[in-house]
């Protein structure tokens, strides 16, 4: 199965929060609103096979310059495919800046796959997004480029 990865547009904004929501069952876990400024002003990449998204990584820009990863999410159909590695590549590819997310220990092959695209855990975040959810790891990528490159 060959997926296609590209920037997303405007257009697919529908197609991603359905597949977002199904993913994580949980039709409040984002809205078109969010998603519409990830698409637009953000780093935001989806794949797609046939011309359906399968997958997409969703990325703001952060105060400090790096770029914080508000979620990446394939269709479960489709994993183990490396959508996810590929989407996540061309993130670091487009950020040229250091990337950051948080990621639950529960989720082990996430841990996993961010470990193996040299991200590092920074350290454990006790109710990240302050709904009593359980702890997440902040991890982090550093970027290639050196400070010098950005004079």
């Amino acid at each position: 199965m060959r997926a296609t990865i590209s920037k997303a547009k405007i257009e697919d904004l529908d197609d991603v929060l359905r597949l977002e929501q199904r993913v994580w069952n949980d039709n409040t876990v984002n809205n078109k609103y969010d998603l519409g400024t990830s698409i637009r002003f953000g780093h935001a990449f989806v794949a797609k096979h046939r011309g359906k998204v399968v997958g997409a990584i969703l990325a703001m820009r952060t105060a400090d310059g790096s770029v914080f990863v508000q979620d990446w999410f394939v269709d479960p159909n489709h994993r183990g495919k490396g959508i996810g590695r590929t989407l996540y590549s061309k993130l670091i590819e487009s950020a040229a800046a250091p990337i950051v997310t948080l990621v639950s220990p529960k989720f082990s092959a996430s841990v996993a796959v961010h470990k193996k695209l040299g991200f590092k855990p920074v350290k454990l975040v006790k109710n990240a997004y302050f709904v009593g959810d359980t702890a997440r790891f902040l991890m982090r990528k550093e970027s290639k480029r050196s400070d010098n490159d950005s004079e």
